[in-house]
Protein backbone atom coordinates (compact mmCIF):
# COMPACT_ATOMS: atom_id res chain seq x y z
CA UNK A 1 0.00 0.00 0.00
CA UNK A 2 0.97 3.79 -0.62
CA UNK A 3 0.96 5.64 2.47
CA UNK A 4 1.68 9.43 1.07
CA UNK A 5 -0.82 11.99 1.02
CA UNK A 6 -2.84 12.69 -2.34
CA UNK A 7 -4.14 15.76 -3.63
CA UNK A 8 -8.04 15.77 -4.57
CA UNK A 9 -9.18 18.73 -5.41
CA UNK A 10 -9.36 22.94 -5.29
CA UNK A 11 -12.65 23.68 -4.02
CA UNK A 12 -14.22 26.47 -6.09
CA UNK A 13 -16.90 28.19 -3.07
CA UNK A 14 -13.74 28.66 -0.60
CA UNK A 15 -10.58 28.38 -2.47
CA UNK A 16 -9.57 26.24 -0.14
CA UNK A 17 -7.24 22.92 -0.86
CA UNK A 18 -8.54 19.32 0.23
CA UNK A 19 -5.89 16.66 1.03
CA UNK A 20 -7.17 13.38 0.67
CA UNK A 21 -5.62 10.78 2.95
CA UNK A 22 -7.35 7.69 2.53
CA UNK A 23 -8.55 5.94 -0.64
CA UNK A 24 -10.40 2.60 -0.28
CA UNK A 25 -11.97 0.80 -2.94
CA UNK A 26 -14.65 -2.23 -2.74
CA UNK A 27 -16.40 -4.32 -5.28
CA UNK A 28 -19.97 -4.06 -4.99
CA UNK A 29 -22.97 -5.08 -7.32
CA UNK A 30 -23.31 -1.98 -9.42
CA UNK A 31 -19.58 -1.52 -9.97
CA UNK A 32 -16.15 -0.34 -8.36
CA UNK A 33 -16.36 1.80 -5.59
CA UNK A 34 -13.78 3.90 -4.18
CA UNK A 35 -14.31 6.41 -1.07
CA UNK A 36 -11.62 9.04 0.01
CA UNK A 37 -11.29 10.14 3.18
CA UNK A 38 -9.22 12.73 5.29
CA UNK A 39 -9.01 11.86 8.61
CA UNK A 40 -12.02 13.30 9.85
CA UNK A 41 -14.56 12.54 7.10
CA UNK A 42 -15.57 11.37 3.99
CA UNK A 43 -15.44 13.83 0.68
CA UNK A 44 -16.43 11.46 -2.13
CA UNK A 45 -18.06 8.35 -3.25
CA UNK A 46 -17.86 7.21 -6.56
CA UNK A 47 -17.53 4.39 -9.32
CA UNK A 48 -13.65 3.81 -10.44
CA UNK A 49 -13.10 1.64 -13.68
CA UNK A 50 -9.68 0.92 -12.52
CA UNK A 51 -8.18 0.27 -8.84
CA UNK A 52 -6.42 3.17 -7.22
CA UNK A 53 -3.50 2.57 -4.86
CA UNK A 54 -5.35 2.17 -1.43
CA UNK A 55 -4.21 3.82 1.52
CA UNK A 56 -7.21 3.35 4.02
CA UNK A 57 -7.57 5.31 7.38
CA UNK A 58 -10.64 4.67 10.53
CA UNK A 59 -12.69 6.90 8.31
CA UNK A 60 -13.06 5.18 5.22
CA UNK A 61 -12.91 1.50 6.47
CA UNK A 62 -16.36 2.25 8.35
CA UNK A 63 -17.57 3.90 4.80
CA UNK A 64 -17.04 0.79 3.27
CA UNK A 65 -18.11 -1.45 5.92
CA UNK A 66 -21.00 0.54 6.07
CA UNK A 67 -21.53 0.56 2.29
CA UNK A 68 -20.55 -3.35 2.29
CA UNK A 69 -23.43 -4.03 4.73
CA UNK A 70 -25.49 -1.60 2.47
CA UNK A 71 -25.14 -4.05 -0.39
CA UNK A 72 -25.39 -6.93 1.43
CA UNK A 73 -29.19 -6.05 2.41
CA UNK A 74 -28.08 -5.27 6.04
CA UNK A 75 -28.06 -1.99 6.11
CA UNK A 76 -30.56 1.61 4.72
CA UNK A 77 -29.26 4.48 6.82
CA UNK A 78 -25.29 5.43 6.74
CA UNK A 79 -23.52 6.68 10.23
CA UNK A 80 -20.45 7.83 9.04
CA UNK A 81 -19.11 11.59 8.67
CA UNK A 82 -19.18 13.29 5.19
CA UNK A 83 -18.32 16.44 3.51
CA UNK A 84 -18.62 16.45 -0.09
CA UNK A 85 -17.78 19.75 -1.79
CA UNK A 86 -20.35 21.41 -3.64
CA UNK A 87 -22.45 24.29 -4.37
CA UNK A 88 -25.41 25.81 -2.06
CA UNK A 89 -27.67 24.70 -4.90
CA UNK A 90 -26.02 21.52 -5.05
CA UNK A 91 -26.13 20.41 -1.73
CA UNK A 92 -29.87 21.52 -1.15
CA UNK A 93 -30.58 19.34 -4.31
CA UNK A 94 -28.54 16.16 -2.70
CA UNK A 95 -30.46 16.91 1.13
CA UNK A 96 -34.03 16.93 -0.59
CA UNK A 97 -32.80 13.91 -2.37
CA UNK A 98 -32.69 12.08 1.03
CA UNK A 99 -36.22 12.21 1.49
CA UNK A 100 -37.23 10.03 -1.06
CA UNK A 101 -38.18 6.82 0.63
CA UNK A 102 -35.47 3.82 0.09
CA UNK A 103 -36.57 1.67 -2.84
CA UNK A 104 -38.29 4.29 -4.47
CA UNK A 105 -37.56 7.04 -7.14
CA UNK A 106 -39.57 10.31 -8.41
CA UNK A 107 -38.93 12.30 -11.76
CA UNK A 108 -36.17 15.46 -11.82
CA UNK A 109 -39.90 17.45 -12.46
CA UNK A 110 -41.19 16.18 -8.81
CA UNK A 111 -37.34 17.06 -7.61
CA UNK A 112 -37.56 20.35 -9.00
CA UNK A 113 -41.67 21.40 -7.31
CA UNK A 114 -40.22 19.93 -3.83
CA UNK A 115 -37.98 22.26 -3.68
CA UNK A 116 -40.02 25.03 -5.04
CA UNK A 117 -38.31 25.41 -8.16
CA UNK A 118 -39.79 24.00 -10.95
CA UNK A 119 -38.12 25.87 -13.70
CA UNK A 120 -34.36 24.08 -12.25
CA UNK A 121 -34.88 20.95 -13.92
CA UNK A 122 -31.71 20.57 -15.94
CA UNK A 123 -29.66 22.39 -12.63
CA UNK A 124 -31.34 19.65 -10.66
CA UNK A 125 -30.11 16.75 -13.42
CA UNK A 126 -26.79 18.19 -12.96
CA UNK A 127 -26.07 18.12 -9.64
Amino acid sequence: MNFSFKYLANRFQDFSVIWIRAFIHNESPIGKIINKATENEVHSIHFIEQDENENPNQISDLAQSQLREYFEGKRKNFHFPMNQSGSDFQKNVWLELQNIPLGHSISYAILAKRMQNPLAIRAICGS
